[in-house]
C-alpha cells in the first residue's frame, strides 16, 4: 500500500497507470513554477546541471563549466549570462539591410543603436551602409553612399549599391565623393555644352531630363555655355536635383 505522506500521480505518457512519487519544484532553474519560460511538470526529474527541464523539450540547453550550483547563473561561451533552466536569449537582428563596406561586422551594440535609428526613418529610407566608423542609416541613397552626383563609378570608391536603377558608387565620405563628380565633369565632358553632358548623364531613358535641365536652369546654370565655365554652379545644382537627403548617422559600438 503507498504511503499516503506522499503525493502521487499517474505518468499519462506511461502507457498503462502506474504511480509514481511526485516532485515537489524546487529552487529556480530546477524544474521550477517561479521561472515562466519553463514547463514543469510533477513527476518529472531534473536532468544535470545546465540541462533542460524535461518537460520541455525546446528548451535550450545551458552548460556551466564553472559547475555553478543548481538555480545560480552560468555563462555561456558567448559570455551572456543566463539561469540555469531559463532560455538562452537570441541575439538582436538588424531591421534594415546594411551594407557594410569598411569596418567589418556590426557589433551587437551597434545593431541596437542602428534598429533605433531605423525605427524613426521614413519606409522608403529604411536601409544603411555600414563605414569604419559609422553607419549611415536612412536619407536619400546619395547621401547613404557619400555619392551627392549619384557616379555608378569612379576609381575612388570604396564599394557599390545597389540603387532603382542598376548600381551606385560607395565614397568614404563626402568631401570624396564631390571630388570624384567634379573630375569625372571635368575630364570627360568639360569641353561639351552642360545641355549635352547631361543629357548623357541622366538620359531620358532613367530621367525626366527636360526637367532636369528646367531645375539647373533655375538655380542659374548656363545650359548652352560649357561645364568648365559653369561647374561651380552646376555642382550644387546637381546635389539638390539627385536629393542629398540626410538620414541618421550611428556611430559604431564596440
Amino acid at each position: 500500500m503507498a504511503d499516503s505522506t506522499i503525493p502521487y500521480f499517474i505518468d499519462p505518457n506511461a502507457g498503462f497507470d502506474w504511480w509514481w512519487p511526485a516532485r515537489t519544484p524546487g529552487p529556480l532553474g530546477l524544474n521550477d513554477h517561479g521561472d515562466p519560460n519553463v514547463t514543469t511538470r510533477l513527476g518529472n526529474t531534473p536532468g544535470p546541471l545546465g540541462i533542460n527541464d524535461h518537460a520541455d523539450v525546446n528548451l535550450r540547453r545551458v552548460t556551466s563549466p564553472s559547475g555553478a550550483p543548481i538555480g545560480q547563473a552560468c555563462r555561456l561561451p558567448c559570455g551572456t549570462a543566463v539561469t540555469v533552466g531559463s532560455r538562452t536569449p537570441k541575439p538582436e537582428a538588424l531591421s534594415i539591410t546594411v551594407i557594410i563596406v569598411a569596418g567589418g561586422p556590426l557589433t551587437a551594440g551597434t545593431i541596437h543603436a542602428v534598429n533605433e535609428a531605423a525605427a524613426t526613418t521614413p519606409a522608403q529610407w529604411r536601409r544603411g551602409i555600414a563605414y569604419d566608423e559609422h553607419v549611415n542609416v536612412g536619407g536619400s541613397l546619395a547621401w547613404r553612399a557619400n555619392n551627392p552626383g549619384n557616379l555608378r563609378t569612379a576609381s575612388t570608391k570604396i564599394g557599390e549599391v545597389s540603387g532603382a536603377v542598376g548600381k551606385f558608387a560607395v565614397f568614404n565620405t563626402l568631401a570624396d565623393g564631390r571630388a570624384a563628380q567634379r573630375e569625372l565633369y571635368l575630364d570627360k565632358y568639360g569641353a561639351m555644352t552642360v545641355r549635352a553632358a547631361i543629357g548623357m548623364l541622366t538620359p531620358p531613358s532613367e530621367n525626366d531630363t527636360a526637367a532636369y535641365l528646367a531645375l539647373l536652369q533655375h538655380a542659374g546654370v548656363h545650359l548652352d555655355k560649357t561645364v568648365a565655365s559653369q561647374i561651380d554652379l552646376l555642382m550644387p545644382a546637381v546635389e539638390a536635383n539627385e536629393g542629398l537627403i540626410a538620414g541618421t548617422v550611428v556611430q559604431r559600438v564596440p
